[in-house]
């Protein structure tokens, strides 16, 4: 048990998610977080997702569908963390986790098998792993990161093919320990669960009632009330800048001569994906361009409260003065973080100001928002 913890008497367990949009499969999740009558926090991805795509809906709202889904504790995975690789979004969600005295963490996986799990963990984590992936790399230029990820692992002795939840499992098992995390909770997919890029297709297709019993009633109620981001503005966005670019190397370059010789976005996000690059990688390079991130960055040096209920509150209040991270409550008071923290702050709200024009909003619309609060 960690000082944290200690100090506010109280085991917490952390749910690292997107709740993009939260689903059955979700409520399982955080329904087994809370077993242990503990505090759930979940750290959820901001605007932006993993695959650098912009969220169905807002982060507080969907914030305030984890609270009615069992969560006490909901704080954000800011961007670009968010819009990282498992590896860099599983640091990110474990070391916050870790910071907010979390012992455990909870997630879901396709293989439910703690066995295979760790084991994929223990071999990424090897020396070996390392050198077989560079040597792949090297001898199939043009395959891809997941193949080659799927080739190495499977030289390293791993007697089975990860899904995707599995892979990000592996990542969570990594980066827990790495920040002092060791219970791991592992909840197996239930393949009667529909999964959440499917869900969104249905909800942009119909709505919410296009989606049938596969969203749970408490979010149900809550998303139907709320206008979806079509997700299109983004791909309009990424043509429009990079149709003006002149300058950049590498990707940038790329995509600036696709750009030009596209008519419109659908034909530019059609023709961007190649053989080595996926779309998902493309767009998350662009993205980090038009805000100022690397995609290297370090650990988060902050994080937002999104919402919180009773027991969430207690325990954020009996662990603030000595937690690991610093937690903004108003996104327009944060004249306590440090200077490389703001800067850090400064590529998240660059990257909801682009996600306001999706919602038809005025650029500062998330800087007047309030925590959901119960």
């Amino acid at each position: 048990m960690s000082e944290k913890q200690n100090l506010s008497g109280c085991r917490a367990s952390a749910v690292v998610c997107e709740l993009n949009p939260l689903h059955n499969g979700h409520l399982k999740v955080m329904r087994e977080a809370g077993s242990g009558s503990g505090v759930v926090i979940a750290v959820m991805s901001g605007n932006f997702t993993q695959r650098a795509e912009p969220a169905l809906f807002d982060k507080y709202s969907r914030a305030a569908a984890a609270l009615a889904a069992g969560a006490d504790l909901v704080v954000e995975l800011p961007f670009p963390w968010s819009c990282m690789g498992a590896e860099g979004y599983a640091s990110a969600g474990a070391y916050i986790a870790s910071s907010l005295g979390c012992s455990s963490m909870t997630f879901g996986s396709e293989c439910g098998e703690p066995d295979t799990l760790e084991k994929a963990a223990d071999i990424k984590d090897s020396a070996d792993f390392a050198v077989i992936q560079k040597r792949l790399e090297a001898e199939f230029p043009s395959k891809g990161s997941a193949e080659i990820f799927d080739a190495a692992m499977s030289e390293c002795g791993l007697g089975s093919a990860l899904g995707k939840n599995d892979k990000l499992g592996a990542e969570y098992i990594r980066w827990g320990r790495k920040n002092s995390i060791y219970d791991f909770n592992i909840v197996k997919r239930d393949p009667v669960c529909l999964s959440a890029s499917d869900l969104r297709r249905l909800i942009l297709d119909g709505g919410i009632d296009n989606t049938g019993g596969h969203i749970p009633g408490c979010a149900r109620e809550l998303f139907s009330s709320l206008i979806p981001v079509e997700p299109g503005f983004f791909d309009e966005y990424l043509f429009i800048m990079c149709r003006g670019l002149r300058d950049g190397e590498g990707i940038m370059s790329y995509a600036s001569k696709i750009a030009r010789k596209s008519s419109c976005p659908a034909d530019f996000i059609r023709d961007l994906p190649t053989k080595k690059y996926t779309l998902s990688r493309i767009r998350r390079e662009l993205l980090f361009s038009f805000t100022g991130a690397t995609g290297k960055e370090e650990a988060p040096l902050y994080t937002m409260l999104l919402a919180a209920d009773a027991k969430g509150r207690e325990y954020l209040g009996s662990i603030r003065k000595d937690t690991g991270i610093s937690v903004i409550t108003k996104p327009s008071d944060t004249s306590f973080l440090s200077e490389e923290a703001a800067d850090q702050y400064a590529m998240l709200r660059r990257a909801d100001e682009i996600y306001t024009l999706g919602m038809k909003k005025e650029a500062g619309y998330f800087m007047t928002c309030s925590p959901a609060i119960i």
